[in-house]
């Protein structure tokens, strides 16, 4: 097995755009990070973007699961390593783990992502991939693969808004990352001052588009626990929905 091959890592440093008002790496550019290092290692196997768009199809991620050990600050640098487990029939399991300037590990990552067709949406098996995409055996940056999250029990309502279209990204729908925005921003700015999230899984769900109208309705369900469920008000579809576990700063 080449190593050097079945493993891509890339450093960057914490810029001041990707820091939030305590000057520590946010959430949302830690899924961007995490998104970005995923398609460097794909295209370099010709699996990325381009890749998939000669063969008729595109990448979508359907779970992720981040346990964040600590928030790199402002102008630390960091490095993300990052790599494919072999894939079920369907899904591809990609981890991820980070890791400041002194070695210490700050992240731990699993992701799911499909294959879908563009013409119509429909899931494409992996075997070609399989076969072709070099994977890394016997390394888990956590003990679980992404988890299915259960619906939350009678969330209240804690944001109302609409798709913008700097919401959308290249595929034509809503980006990962601006679910996560939303969902922490709905705990409003005395909650986030006081807490961090340890650990945030997503599920997503269904594609939002521009101008659609959502919300955001959350439920606690113990251990500083919670789930959010993000609802596209004019179909009444989930968009995507996240578990997120805190722990005071």
């Amino acid at each position: 097995m080449n190593t050097a091959q079945n493993l891509y890592a890339e450093t960057h440093t914490a810029l001041t755009y990707q820091v939030d008002f305590d000057c520590r790496l946010a959430l949302p550019a830690v899924f961007m990070l995490l998104q970005e290092a995923a398609w460097h290692h794909a295209d370099n196997h010709g699996w990325g973007y381009e890749g998939l768009r000669r063969r008729g199809w595109f990448w979508v991620l359907s779970k992720m699961w981040v346990e964040m050990l600590y928030y790199p600050l402002w102008t630390d640098v960091m490095r993300i390593e990052t790599w494919s487990n072999p894939p079920d029939l369907l899904t591809a399991i990609r981890d991820f783990e980070g890791f400041g300037a002194d070695g210490g590990k700050f992240l731990a990552a699993s992701s799911s992502w499909l294959i879908l067709s563009r013409s119509d949406n429909r899931v494409q098996p992996l075997a070609e991939y399989a076969r072709a995409f070099p994977h890394l055996e016997g390394r888990n940056a956590i003990a679980h693969k992404p988890p299915k999250i259960a619906a939350p029990d009678n969330p209240a309502v804690t944001a109302r808004s609409a798709v913008q279209p700097s919401d959308i990204d290249m595929h034509q729908h809503v980006n990962n990352a601006r679910y996560v925005q939303w969902a922490l921003d709905s705990f409003g700015i005395d909650f986030l001052r006081g807490n961090a999230v340890r650990a945030i899984g997503v599920n997503f769900l269904s594609q939002g588009k521009a101008a659609d109208p959502y919300a955001v309705a959350t439920s606690a369900i113990g251990g500083n626990t919670y789930i959010s469920a993000i609802l596209n008000h004019t179909s009444g579809k989930e968009m995507a929905r996240i578990k997120t576990l805190w722990q005071c700063k």
